[in-house]
């Protein structure tokens, strides 16, 4: 097994262990999240990402961040899901999308109290 592939394991590990705690503190995302498929990455993506059926991790990422911030991100990939965003892109700005779809699940997560691995900026009086 190579190095790349023990991390890839030791990340999906983790992910799943979250996973379950998520679906304990959060049952409506958990239940969601049970339902998507967990795909450690090396490359590629520099966070998380999700295509509506599987959430993509970065596993240096994900390695850097506390249990709180863990499930925040799953949860974030999660609202994704929930909200059809992956769908709902059509012909915009994908990068001026994601920063407001990523703005819209920023206040839903708030409202939540979950602990966020980064603030994205933007204008407080929004939230």
């Amino acid at each position: 097994m190579s190095k790349d592939d023990k991390i890839k394991e030791l990340t999906l590990r983790s992910m799943e262990q979250d996973r379950q705690k998520l679906l304990m503190r959060q049952p409506f995302i958990g239940m969601i999240l049970v339902h998507l498929d967990f795909v450690p990455i090396t490359s590629g993506c520099q966070t998380a990402c999700t295509d509506g059926s599987r959430v993509f991790m970065n596993c240096k990422f994900y390695a850097q961040l506390d249990l709180e911030e863990r499930l925040f991100v799953l949860a974030h990939e999660t609202w994704h899901c929930v909200l059809l965003h992956f769908a709902r892109l059509q012909n915009r700005n994908p990068e001026k999308f994601n920063i407001a779809t990523d703005l819209e699940i920023h206040f839903i997560l708030q409202k939540e109290k979950m602990k966020e691995p980064f603030v994205l900026p933007h204008d407080p009086a929004l939230g």
